[in-house]
């Protein structure tokens, strides 16, 4: 689709809302936006904020912004493709600059990016049988506690001793 298909059913932009509408599509904050299409020069950065989003909300520049992210003109947009294309010319950019452990980290984030690595948390607690023993007798009573105590080689005296506590 291109960016010309439609136009002519979108509601008509002054200079200043065109202008705006632009920033926005070229990755600009809205704030950044207001400033470059109307005088701010005597508005608090909150003012500016406020109206900012305001405008980007308001009816007419919501359309032009739906329109423009329909056919995937929203430059803040990005691809997988083109994520993996950059990490690899970062990666032979760096090997070409003699930089082993900048390239290895460009291809550690290109499979990051696909799914290869996962970021996991492992926790381990040790405790020991005894402790284990004294847990159990609280929340399932002395037979059983004493029971799985015995499996684990836990003395009855230790176990007796631990659930005294």
């Amino acid at each position: 689709m291109s960016a010309d298909a439609g136009l002519d059913e979108l509601p008509t932009l002054t200079a200043k809302q065109t202008a705006f509408v632009t920033g926005l599509l070229e990755g600009k904050t809205a704030s950044d936006a207001y400033r470059i299409a109307y005088n701010c020069e005597n508005m608090s950065h909150g003012a500016v904020w406020v109206e900012a989003s305001r405008l980007r909300r308001s009816p007419k520049i919501a359309l032009w912004l739906r329109h423009f992210q329909r056919i995937g003109m929203d430059s803040a947009c990005i691809t997988i493709e083109a994520h993996l294309a950059e990490l690899a010319r970062a990666r032979e950019l760096a090997l070409a600059l003699g930089q082993a452990a900048a390239a290895v980290q460009a291809e550690h984030y290109r499979g990051k990016a696909v799914g290869l690595y996962e970021d996991r948390l492992r926790v381990s607690a040790s405790i020991s049988d005894a402790d284990l023993v004294e847990a159990i007798d609280n929340l399932l009573g002395a037979e059983i506690a004493k029971a799985i105590g015995t499996k684990l080689g836990v003395s009855e005296e230790r176990c007796e001793a631990s659930m005294a506590d």
